[in-house]
């Protein structure tokens, strides 16, 4: 098969017998906050080619659900198997304790090499996600693919293991600060006068916005006095933006919303030519041909839709829906699965790729029927966690968000099954049918009276955390 990576990276490189088969080689890309809609195969119109062409060769999900908003609590809900409170706290202070077995860990256990190059911030050794990987390279805190594929390449390339490999790669390219490098940066921007929007792209890189206010110069202390990023309800929005005109604080327009959506897609144009720099590597090593190479992104982000942007303040479509694709051995036909899956299917799905045995009790389901050829469960529901008092309950006709309920509220199911479904505390999808919404939210209740207690420990947010966590557009950071 006449390679085709090489020519899709070109400007980048330009600017810079018998028995059992032999377990396969596994590779897992993570492109931090990847909106969905940015690829071809899930609507998108060009933007990625490398990601299109992958997507041409692989078993694209429709479908899939992050489960969370964050992405150490997505990441570390991809690696267990189970959703973020049954194995830590969802906020901040996340750190996984020693059980249950990671995904490194069960793959090391069954002889698999395993090796990690990833972008520091949020899969900061600190956080304990390295449990289980022989090799763990934080390259660059908040860095790129720019930093860590070659990184992995380069490991690759001085390999001399026989063992089975078992390779994660993550960049955080559409992650703020959207502005990236040149020619990428300003790719996509319109032409225009200066404004909040191109201000904001200069400086703090995500910004700051509520409901046509900007707050880019203040911290989230001094802009609210509760607990969440936002009022809940109409009414109590226009308070807080009526508060805002009222203290002088500027506003923004379309014309800023389009500046900062176009700074994102250039950060998304960056990573995909990345991305193809990495594919292109694996291809010139022997390993594409010979590996099931997976991509995901850990959750997404808004774009202004709602009158913000960023993801720790929404469990949406735009932050929930997350891209999931698995090439097998030397690619395939393209082919699409609509029903419903999650982040947290990826462990008990690569341990049997592997052929090995997941852990059990496990909230995630292998989806090796489904690459198979087998038809994927219909009417299964998936859950989010959000770090700002959220969850949600996902299916395959749409999702149904709470918000306001921390997630270690005593009898949070109960309190989930009493709430006014018309009341302000529960938000729609777009399209959700009003049936849908009645069955979700009793999927909610049901889920969360059926998790047991998590006693957890917090890793320590010293100041290089908060320093790392600001930078990278957590306002909820600000103390």
């Amino acid at each position: 098969m006449r390679s085709v990576w090489p020519l899709l990276v070109a400007p980048i490189l330009v600017a810079c017998g018998s028995g059992p088969p032999a377990p396969p080689p596994l590779v897992l890309v993570s492109m931090d906050t990847l909106r969905a809609d940015r690829l071809e195969a899930y609507g998108g119109d060009g933007l990625t080619p490398n990601l299109d062409t992958f997507a041409r060769e692989a078993i694209v999900f429709e479908h899939a659900s992050a489960p969370s908003n964050m992405t150490v609590l997505s990441h570390a809900a991809a690696f267990t198997g189970r959703y973020v409170s049954e194995v830590g706290q969802v906020d901040h202070g996340f750190t996984l304790g020693p059980t249950p077995p990671t995904l490194a860990e069960v793959l090391a256990l069954y002889g698999y090499e395993t090796a990690a190059f990833v972008a520091g911030g949020d899969l900061d050794p600190v956080y304990a996600l390295d449990r289980g990987f022989g090799t763990y390279v934080s390259v660059e805190d908040g860095g790129s693919l720019y930093h860590t594929a070659p990184a992995a390449l380069a490991w690759l390339e001085d390999r001399s293991g026989a063992d089975p490999l078992f390779l994660f790669v993550h960049g955080y390219d559409a992650h703020s600060r959207y502005l990236k490098p040149t020619p990428f940066g300003y790719s996509r921007t319109p032409p225009g006068p200066p404004g909040v929007g191109r201000e904001s792209g200069r400086t703090t890189g995500q910004p700051r916005w509520f409901d046509g206010v900007a707050y880019d110069r203040q911290t989230l202390r001094e802009v609210l006095d509760i607990t969440s990023f936002r009022p809940r309800g109409p009414e109590a929005r226009e308070a807080m933006r009526a508060r805002g005109l009222a203290a002088g604080m500027p506003t923004y327009g379309e014309e800023d919303i389009t500046h900062m959506a176009a700074l994102y897609d250039g950060g998304v144009a960056y990573g995909d030519a990345w991305f193809g720099l990495l594919m292109a590597g694996l291809e010139e090593q022997g390993v594409l041909d010979e590996a099931w190479v997976v991509v995901i992104s850990d959750h997404g982000e808004e774009l202004g839709e709602d009158g913000i942007f960023g993801h720790v303040m929404a469990l949406s479509e735009a932050v929930v829906r997350v891209p999931l694709m698995f090439r097998p051995p030397g690619g395939a036909t393209g082919r699409r699965v609509e029903e419903p899956v999650g982040l947290i299917d990826l462990l008990p799905t690569l341990v049997e790729l592997a052929g090995a045995r997941p852990p059990a009790e496990l909230a995630g389901a292998s989806l090796v029927p489904t690459l198979g050829g087998g038809q994927a469960p219909r009417d299964r529901v998936l859950f989010a966690e959000g770090v700002t008092s959220q969850l949600a309950a996902v299916d395959g006709r749409g999702g149904l968000v709470l918000s306001g309920l921390p997630w270690s509220t005593p009898d949070l199911g109960e309190l989930v099954r009493g709430a006014r479904l018309d009341g302000p505390a529960f938000s729609a999808w777009p399209g959700t049918p009003p049936e849908a919404q009645r069955e979700l939210q009793a999927a909610l209740a049901d889920w969360r009276e059926g998790l047991a207690t998590v006693q957890v420990g917090a890793a320590p947010l010293d100041e290089e955390r908060l320093r790392s966590l600001r930078e990278r557009g957590y306002w909820d950071a600000d103390r």
